[in-house]
C-alpha cells in the first residue's frame, strides 16, 4: 500500500480456504511455519515458541483441525522433523 497511489494489481482469492477457520479448519498453501504458529497461538491455551528462525521460514501446504493445536503441530513435526518441548503450557519447537 501507498498512499495517493492506485493499484490495478488484482489477484485470485481462495475464499474457501480464507473462510475455513469458520468451520474449525485451518488452510494453508505455501504458508511459512512461524506464521501457522502465529496462528495455533490463538487455539491454545499455553504458549507456543519458536526458537528457529530458519525452521519459521519452512513452508507448510494442508488444512487442519483448529480445535487441536498439539496434533497440528505433531503432524507437522512428522513432516518437517523439528522437535518439540513441553514445560507447564509451553510448547517450545527447535
Amino acid at each position: 500500500y501507498v498512499a495517493g497511489v492506485v493499484s490495478d494489481a488484482v489477484h485470485r482469492v481462495d475464499s474457501q480456504s480464507r473462510l475455513a477457520w469458520r468451520t474449525g479448519w485451518l488452510t494453508y498453501a505455501n504458508t511459512p511455519l512461524a506464521e501457522v504458529v502465529a496462528d495455533l497461538k490463538r487455539y491454545y491455551s499455553g504458549n507456543i515458541v519458536l526458537l528457529n528462525s530458519q525452521l519459521g521460514t519452512r513452508r507448510i501446504s494442508g488444512s487442519f483441525p483448529s480445535h487441536d493445536p498439539q496434533a497440528v503441530l505433531n503432524s507437522l513435526q512428522g513432516v518437517l522433523g523439528f522437535e518439540q518441548h513441553r514445560v507447564f503450557g509451553l510448547i517450545v519447537l527447535r
